[in-house]
């Protein structure tokens, strides 16, 4: 059995370099940062991490019993943070070119993936009456090509982390989105979910925008 420790924060969609950014930062502050994916565990080439699980994220059985083991081997689950189903799923598509099959995979990849992560630890956080969970939304209102099926996804994860932010903060259980430009600024969304792990006890149900830089480096 692995030590029990006092901060394990879980990432969801750790081979996404937004993913990757954050379980790096959070580990140089001390955190036991876990993290899953469905890429094979042979195929995951990620030092930050204490512990790394397979999964299908759309798959909410297999999401339950990943954040019983991490609580039993790892510790408490204080730190939450979705950044699922982007990579893959991202298409520049008008509404006209979107099929149905098309809208379907991309809100269960990005909904579904974040609903299930948040299924899974929510209950122990709740029960423990501490919890910080950070879901990453990509802001397609910069992006000049045609983005409908991507800004709709994107919305309801505004939704979502919204509602459930209201819900969930009587138990001190704080609940938001972190809403970052395209391309993303990894370093910025780091430092955000950094933020709200360790020091937003006040931020609750909000959809934060992070604006970072531009591809030439330029602060917008």
């Amino acid at each position: 059995m692995n030590n029990i420790s006092p901060k394990t924060a879980l990432i969801a969609g750790i081979n996404n370099e937004a993913g990757a950014a954050a379980a790096y930062r959070l580990k140089a502050s001390g955190w036991t940062v876990i993290g899953t994916d469905i890429v094979a565990a042979e195929d995951l080439n990620r030092k930050e991490l204490d512990g790394y699980f397979s999964l299908d994220m759309t798959k909410r059985t297999s999401f339950l019993d990943i954040a019983s083991e991490v609580e039993r081997e790892y510790g408490p689950v204080k730190a939450l943070f979705c950044a699922t189903g982007f990579e893959a799923d991202r298409q520049s598509r008008s509404f006209s070119d979107t099929s149905m099959e098309q809208w379907q995979r991309t809100l269960e990849g990005w909904l579904k993936s974040s609903i299930n992560a948040c299924a899974a630890v929510a209950p122990y956080m709740i029960g423990r009456k501490e919890g910080r969970i950070m879901i990453l939304s990509p802001d397609y209102s910069k992006v000049a090509q045609e983005n409908i099926l991507n800004a709709a996804a994107a919305g309801t994860l505004h939704g979502f982390a919204k509602s459930f932010g209201v819900e969930a903060a009587k138990e001190n259980v704080l609940v938001n989105c972190i809403f970052a430009n395209l391309p993303f600024d990894t370093e910025a969304i780091a430092a955000a979910v950094h933020f709200l792990a360790e020091s937003g006890n006040y931020v609750s149900a909000q959809v934060i925008s992070i604006h970072g830089k531009e591809k030439g480096g330029a602060e917008e």
